[in-house]
């Protein structure tokens, strides 16, 4: 609490007005609301990030999620002992949290598809459980909108191209004008 009233008093005065100690009362007060409200939105953040640990499921997850467990109650303890003033105490509690996101981070990554052909191509794939058969076009269709820019033929004859080679049900076939067809062989066309 004197933390807080040495940053009030480094604090310009205004001109002629001299600050009561019940303005200094009140705006101390404020800031231990704001700070109390701080605080629980950080230990939220704090609770979600140990739930993404644990199900992150490494050793290297597991021993910062109970390192997490731990510092609240040793960082209160230095806190109450005045070895760490409230600030600090929430700055470390952030660096740990920071290191779990990077941790989180790097394994959403290693998770992503390799790359862009085929992403797409296991977009295609989802797409073809609905449909017996999909056209250049057609798939054209599908991936701009997913993606939010006009894909091109050929980058859509790529993904489609990848699509047989993830999955084996899908045959790929070669149509008049460049464009092709990729047919389902599990499901049979109407008409």
């Amino acid at each position: 609490m004197i933390e807080v009233a040495e940053a009030i008093s480094v604090f310009p005065q205004p001109t002629g007005q001299l600050i009561t100690q019940s303005m200094a009362d009140e705006e101390l007060a404020g800031l231990r609301d704001e700070l109390r409200d701080f605080t629980r939105a950080e230990n939220a953040r704090l609770n979600e990030i140990k739930e993404l640990l644990r199900s992150h499921g490494t050793p290297e997850a597991l021993a910062l999620m109970e390192q997490l467990n731990k510092a609240p109650r040793e960082i209160s303890r230095q806190v109450q002992y005045g070895e760490l003033s409230s600030f600090e105490a929430l700055e470390v509690i952030r660096d740990l949290c920071h290191q779990a996101t990077i941790l989180l981070a790097t394994k959403e990554r290693a998770t992503r598809p390799v790359s862009r052909v085929t992403h797409r191509a296991q977009v295609l794939i989802q797409e073809m459980t609905k449909y017996s058969s999909m056209k250049t076009s057609e798939a054209i269709k599908i991936l701009s909108s997913l993606e939010g820019v006009d894909i091109d033929k050929q980058q859509a004859l790529r993904a489609m191209r990848k699509a047989t080679e993830l999955d084996q049900s899908l045959k790929f076939e070669k149509l008049k004008g460049g464009h092709a067809r990729l047919r389902n062989t599990q499901k049979r066309a109407w008409g």
